[in-house]
Formats: C-alpha cells, sequence, structure tokens
C-alpha cells in the first residue's frame, strides 16, 4: 500500500524591491505530521502503528523539503559558457517600443508607450530585461528593444 505522509509547514520567500523578482524560497517544516492513504483517509496512531509506521519519522533517512527556486532574473553579466542570443550588454542603454500585433505576454504586462531603459539582464534566454527611468523593470521582446547610439 502506498501512502502519503502530509507534513505541514511554511515557506519563506525572498523578493528583491529593485528588480520586483522573487529570488529564493525554502519550505521550513513543523513536527505536525498526518499520514494517509490513496483514498485520503487519515490514519489514526493506532492504525498507523499497525502498518508499521509508528517509528518510521525517526527510523527513516531524512527526506529533504528542497524547493525549486524561481529563474534568476537579473543577470549582472552574461557569461561567455552561455550563448547570449541578443546582441545587448547589461547596463547599455536602449529605447524599447511597444510590440505591434499578437504578443506572448498577458495584457496587463503588454508595453503600451516609448521609453528610455538599460538592459539589466537576459529571462529565460528569450526576453531582455530593462529598468526604466522610474526603475521598473520590464521583460521585452527583443523586437521591441534597440540600440541607441551614443
Amino acid at each position: 500500500m502506498i501512502v502519503k505522509k502530509i507534513t505541514t509547514g511554511f515557506v519563506v520567500q525572498e523578493y528583491n524591491t529593485e528588480t520586483k523578482q522573487f529570488t529564493s524560497q525554502e519550505f521550513v517544516a513543523s513536527d505536525d505530521v498526518t499520514w494517509e492513504d490513496e483514498t485520503e483517509h487519515v490514519f489514526n496512531a493506532k492504525e498507523k502503528d499497525s502498518l508499521g509506521l509508528g517509528n518510521v519519522d525517526t527510523t527513516e533517512p531524512y527526506l529533504n523539503f528542497e524547493m525549486t527556486q524561481p529563474p534568476i532574473w537579473e543577470t549582472p553579466k552574461i557569461s561567455p559558457l552561455v550563448a547570449n542570443p541578443f546582441s545587448f550588454k547589461v547596463g547599455e542603454q536602449v529605447l524599447v517600443t511597444p510590440l505591434e500585433g499578437p504578443s506572448s505576454f498577458l495584457d496587463y504586462e503588454r508595453i503600451t508607450h516609448e521609453f528610455m531603459g538599460k538592459v539589466i539582464g537576459i529571462h529565460a534566454n528569450k526576453y531582455v530585461m530593462v529598468k526604466d527611468q522610474d526603475g521598473d523593470v520590464f521583460d521585452c521582446e527583443p523586437v521591441q528593444v534597440h540600440h541607441v547610439r551614443e
């Protein structure tokens, strides 16, 4: 029989106010644990002992609660070992223009006006991250980002 161990706890998430992105998270477990079967029946102490689960928490190796971390959104420098699909450099001044036609972004993220900004990184090898004069960060499709002659 397959049973599930359910551990109560909470998640601690770190948020970078400059890039407006979450940077890490971790699960902090408590000692509050329940066991249930495939039908979501929660075992009482007597049932748990009859299944041989009485000392599982102390006899089995610890399984960590490692969580998938959010992607690194801001890249201070682009590694030479990773292909940079764009010709933009971090710190470069660029012009961002609205996208014509359909976008892969949700409507509330759509850029509606032209603005000047600085490249702060590459996101998911798909978007150029640009910070505007107000400090807001935008994921831009490469066709929206234009080099500016200095």
